[in-house]
């Protein structure tokens, strides 16, 4: 019994620590100045010091998935979770007209979604299932942000009462995120993806 209880305070403690630093690391968010300065700097790089120490020390600490299915959806949630993190930063340059201030939390929840969405190259990419999934659901998103971007475009140009809204800032944002999500896709070959011409390859040899 006493073994049991100390098992479950070590796996308690195994998550309190990271999720207690990825916390603090979006607590920090709001105390961000208005106009981007030192201070911002060092918020800032707190802040991203704060989620690799949770984040990544999370993973180490969750079980892994013992079947295909557990790490598609895995990987799905975690994704689900960095497309928020894009939409949440994106939300703060709309609403706050664009400021230094909500520019920053922007790039900083595009570098952390990023990350969640298993695009800092640390992923397995063996599985060519879930990387085939992950492509076109990153694909579709890819396209729902150049379009969005370009009607924010659109609306700054053809409204005269946007000004201040932050539509440039905020499409500007959107093409940012689709060009990083674009450019870390990379080709089927290098994801893992088993393509037709990669059979060939392999038959050849």
């Amino acid at each position: 019994m006493e073994k049991r209880n100390t098992e479950e305070t070590s796996v308690f403690r195994d998550y309190l620590m990271p999720c207690g630093a990825l916390i603090l690391s979006y607590m920090l968010f709001f105390y961000l100045p208005e106009a981007f300065s030192w201070k911002s700097w060092i918020i800032f790089g707190t802040s991203v010091f704060m989620f690799c120490i949770g984040y990544f020390n999370l993973m180490k600490a969750l079980p892994k998935p013992k079947s295909s299915a557990g790490a598609i959806a895995r990987q799905l949630v975690l994704s689900t979770t960095g497309v928020g993190l894009f939409i949440g930063g994106i939300y703060c340059v709309y609403s706050d007209g664009g400021s230094e201030k909500s520019m920053a939390i922007a790039i900083l929840c595009l570098i952390e979604g990023m990350v969640m969405c298993g695009l800092s190259g640390t992923e397995d990419r063996s599985d060519p299932t879930q990387n085939a999934i992950r492509r076109k659901f990153y694909r579709v998103l890819i396209v729902f942000m150049i379009v969005g971007g370009c009607w924010l475009f659109y609306q700054e140009i053809a409204r005269e009462e946007a000004a201040g809204r932050g539509y440039i800032e905020t499409a500007t944002m959107l093409w940012i995120a689709a060009a990083s999500l674009w450019h870390s896709l990379g080709s089927p070959v290098d994801a893992g993806e088993d393509t037709g011409s990669g059979k060939k390859q392999n038959q050849r040899k």
